[in-house]
């Protein structure tokens, strides 16, 4: 049984969950300090996907200067006045009355991650929900979060140019899936593991060119 197929097991989930519940409280004993984290499978799926798209973006514009900061956590590449930004949890603030910035129509919203594409005076962003979720209807339960962020975020007075959820295996939704439903529709789903790890085309299609000045 392929590993998401293992984790979607109703009787793993519940022996996981209990355990986890179980000693992320630490051990009883007389040093406070004696604790065990685990992050839930989300959290560390949404971390792996920023590094994992941090990297693919180096290996896809490899003449840009990369650097990493945070936190709040932050890969940039700079080229001239080009610039590519992965932001993880950038927040948007609510009803911005200058317009200017990182913004929300409605309440504030914290997608998990955001890359930002400037070239010149044009700036383009997507907006991305990591989730681990893997069957038809949590996929689909899921899909609520690009809708959201398509239709409330704005950067200045620019809305996303896609809004995508990220899963770690495909077969949920398969339409979903599909690059020209990205490209029709401005929501979709993409697949973004360990094996098939690679860039949405919606994003190469932003990528500021290595020679050149404006996008097209």
């Amino acid at each position: 049984m392929p590993w998401y197929g293992i984790s979607a097991d109703p009787a793993y989930a519940r022996a996981w969950g209990r355990g986890w519940r179980a000693i992320r409280a630490g051990f009883e004993g007389e040093v406070e300090n004696e604790r065990l984290w685990i992050s839930p499978s989300w959290e560390i799926y949404e971390r792996w996907c920023f590094v994992r798209l941090g990297r693919l973006l180096e290996a896809a514009l490899p003449s840009f200067a990369w650097h990493s900061s945070g936190p709040p956590w932050v890969k940039r590449g700079v080229l001239g006045e080009r610039v590519v930004e992965l932001a993880l949890q950038p927040r948007f603030r609510a009803n911005s009355p200058d317009g200017v910035g990182r913004w929300s129509v409605s309440m504030e919203r914290e997608p998990d991650l955001v890359l930002t594409v400037t070239n010149g005076t044009e700036r383009r962003f997507i907006a991305l929900d990591a989730k681990y979720r893997v069957s038809r209807a949590s996929v689909l339960d899921a899909m609520s979060s690009p809708h959201i962020y398509q239709d409330s975020l704005r950067l200045g007075d620019q809305r996303p140019s896609t809004s995508l959820l990220l899963v770690p295996a495909p077969g949920g939704a398969p339409w979903l899936e599909r690059p020209a439903f990205h490209v029709a529709h401005r929501v979709g789903v993409h697949v973004l593991a360990h094996e098939s790890a690679d860039l949405p085309a919606v994003i190469l299609e932003l990528l500021p060119p290595e020679r050149g000045t404006q996008i097209q």
